[in-house]
């Protein structure tokens, strides 16, 4: 009989395979009849709006589309950390070929190498303030109290 740990170990692997995962998303994708330079533009483009549409959204539109936006970001840093990466990445370089990365200008900009690990890095900082951004156009759309809940915390002398 196979060891509990093992068989964890297998579903996990099969559950969270980012290869295969991302296989199946191509496959996927190449059946749609488009040019694979069209679908990596499509993918980049979505990549580059998705945060900006996600603001515009939590400032302005109804409860509901707010929550479940919370949650699609929140599923996205999932995501991101059970794969190691984030799949649109991946796939916008398997389509069009290049090296290039959304955080490339960043890390250049900061006069760091430009590799997998530093990309990966910045974008949880980036999406660490972008959590924050949302807590705080949350907090003031809504007028929680939150924050005072959370500045209560604090030693006096701090408020």
């Amino acid at each position: 009989m196979e060891d509990k740990n093992v068989l964890e170990l297998k579903i996990k692997k099969n559950l969270f395979d980012r290869n295969k995962i991302i296989n199946n998303i191509e496959k996927k994708l190449n059946s749609c009849g488009l040019d694979k330079k069209y679908i990596g533009n499509m993918i980049r483009g979505i990549h580059i709006a998705l945060p900006i549409c996600a603001l515009i959204i939590i400032s302005f539109a109804p409860k509901i589309l707010v929550w479940l936006t919370i949650l699609f970001f929140i599923s996205v840093i999932i995501f991101f950390i059970i794969f190691n990466g984030c799949i649109l990445s991946i796939l916008e370089t398997k389509y069009l070929k290049d090296e290039f990365n959304i955080m490339d200008p960043f890390l250049y900009i900061m006069n760091c190498e430009i590799n997998n690990a530093n990309r990966i890095q910045i974008s949880g900082f980036f999406a660490f303030l972008y959590l924050i951004l949302i807590f705080i156009i949350y907090n003031l759309r809504y007028n929680t109290t939150i924050p005072k809940k959370l500045l209560s915390l604090l030693p006096e002398y701090l408020r």
